[in-house]
């Protein structure tokens, strides 16, 4: 699935669900990072390339 369709169709779930989606929140950011990165027409692995960057910014601490 890509990212921006997962991103779409997700946030619908949330809302629709009545319940709180904590796992859906967690990771948001990331997807919506991906996105951000130019990484929307992409599949959903692709936030792996968010998880690198993050690991990357840590390691230069």
């Amino acid at each position: 699935m890509k990212l921006d369709v997962w991103q779409k169709d997700m946030a619908l779930f949330a809302r629709s669900a009545g319940a709180s989606t904590p796992l859906f929140s967690a990771t948001a950011r990331l997807y919506t990072a991906a996105v951000a990165m130019g990484r929307g027409a992409d599949e959903t692995a692709a936030v792996h390339a968010v998880l690198e960057r993050m690991k990357k910014v840590k390691e230069a601490r």
